[in-house]
């Protein structure tokens, strides 16, 4: 998340970085929202891997240990494949720590960019999921379903911006 978002997120600007000094895929914080104390995650767009997952979960067990909100930004190209066969491994226990977490502390998922596969279903599997107007959430890329002979992939794809025309949510989190 780059600063100037945390800084529009957070009250004040306020917050503590999660993980310092380190480089990656997913930045976390940890400050106040509208007085409430709010762990967030945000993936930078880049491809996820072994480390970048384990820092999400990391930050699903903390708010889970103090009772604290999450709110997850997802715009990622999906998983790094130089992990193979681990980067569904990774994903399978992303998803099962967001189960665990399920009904423990309120998991709100923003979806900002693009959101497919595993991640479209960590981002489902939140309490509240919100989509950006142009964000792109599919399990199946257009491209991938098209060559498999799936004609209504590309309408698919769109429903979401189509369901999302007009309509806004304002979020408020209660503690």
């Amino acid at each position: 998340m780059s600063d100037s978002v945390m800084t529009k997120f957070f009250d004040e600007g306020a917050y503590t970085a999660l993980f310092a000094g380190k480089e990656g895929t997913v930045k976390a914080a940890f400050g106040s929202v509208n007085g409430c104390p709010v762990y967030c995650v945000e993936q930078n767009g880049g491809a996820m891997n072994a480390k970048e997952t384990e820092k999400m979960i990391k930050v699903l067990d903390l708010a889970v240990k103090t009772g604290n909100p999450i709110v997850t930004w997802y715009d990622s190209k999906g998983s790094d494949l130089k992990g193979g066969l681990n980067a569904l491994t990774d994903a399978a226990a992303l998803n099962a720590k967001i189960a665990q977490a399920s009904g423990v502390v309120p998991q709100i998922a923003v979806v900002t960019g693009v959101c497919g596969g595993n991640a479209a279903m960590a981002a489902a599997n939140a309490d509240i999921c919100i989509v950006t107007e142009d964000c792109e959430l599919f399990l199946t890329p257009v491209f991938t379903a098209q060559a498999a002979g799936d004609k209504g992939a590309a309408s698919s794809a769109a429903a979401a911006p189509q369901l999302m025309a007009n309509r806004y949510a304002r979020v408020r989190l209660i503690r």
